[in-house]
């Protein structure tokens, strides 16, 4: 019973946090990056939901605010995409050798990517 109502509770705080978000982004939209970061801390903390305020705060960040390469490093960071593969132990590397060539006043670029084992 007492973790049913510490979830309750939480999960409404972080709705509260989300109305007060969307309250503050009406009146000033430079306070809405950082407290959707605030905002997905508490959602994290929660555990209940959580891909679905990864996708509202990903739809926030994408077409409201102008952080969003900030708040997908976030996300990938406290782990919340669980799709995502285990990186493996050797990685390739693959690099790029350009080559100009000029043809009738087109310029084309050859590209040719090697795998380098690390």
């Amino acid at each position: 019973m007492y973790t049913l109502l510490k979830r309750s509770l939480l999960f409404s705080l972080s709705l509260i946090t989300i109305l007060f978000i969307l309250f503050l982004f009406l009146l000033n939209h430079s306070l809405l990056s950082v407290l959707s970061l605030l905002s997905l801390s508490l959602h994290s903390l929660s555990g209940l939901f959580v891909r679905k305020a990864a996708y509202i705060h990903i739809y926030i960040h994408t077409y409201l605010s102008n952080l969003p390469r900030v708040c997908v490093c976030m996300y990938t960071s406290l782990g919340i995409y669980k799709n995502t593969p285990p990186s493996p132990k050797k990685k390739d590397k693959e690099e790029e050798v350009g080559e100009k060539v000029d043809d009738d006043d087109h310029t084309q670029k050859r590209v040719i990517i090697n795998k380098v084992r690390r």
